[in-house]
């Protein structure tokens, strides 16, 4: 497939293991941007629907609905969009690397173990290869439970590196 540690700008799609963001973790891990937007957009439409003419105050309250539809929709086409972030086959492991902003191939030859890691709130797959330090991939806006992770991957590496 692909050389060792080789790089690309995305995770290739279609190999049997893809971990990819998911619509409703990416709503529930970003809770807190929504919550505050529902805290100041509630009241102001509120106050409209009180004080302004009905014709108005339905206007404001179309508007308001159709802006949180936007965001809610923007949120998770941001967060959804660019294909897998780790994908696996029988030959290796693709991680996408948000510091530098692109993709590593990682043959399992050359993996020395990969584990779950707890990253203040969130759980992150560690691989650590044979030469460097870890390199992680947040696994928090996924379905995948990560005892699935791990069991996919065990059965990829088929023992040429630790899991676990």
């Amino acid at each position: 497939m692909s050389p060792t540690h080789a790089t690309a700008d995305l995770v290739p799609a279609g190999l049997p293991f893809e971990l990819r963001p998911a619509a409703w973790p990416v709503l529930r891990a970003r809770r807190p941007l929504l919550g505050v937007l529902a805290l100041v957009m509630v009241p102001v439409v509120a106050v409209d629907v009180l004080v302004a003419p009905a014709p108005v105050a339905i206007g404001v309250v179309v508007v308001a609905v159709a802006l949180m539809a936007a965001i809610v929709g923007a949120v998770l086409y941001l967060n959804t969009r660019g294909g897998p972030f780790l994908a696996a086959d029988g030959l290796g492991m693709w991680l996408y690397l948000k510091d530098r902003g692109g993709a590593v191939w990682l043959p399992w030859e050359t993996v020395d173990r990969v584990y779950l890691h707890r990253l203040g709130w969130e759980t992150a797959v560690c691989v650590r290869p044979a030469s460097g330090g870890p390199l992680t991939a947040s696994v928090a806006l996924t379905h995948v439970r990560p005892a699935e992770i791990l069991g996919s991957l065990d059965r990829l590496a088929a023992g040429r590196c630790r899991v676990g």
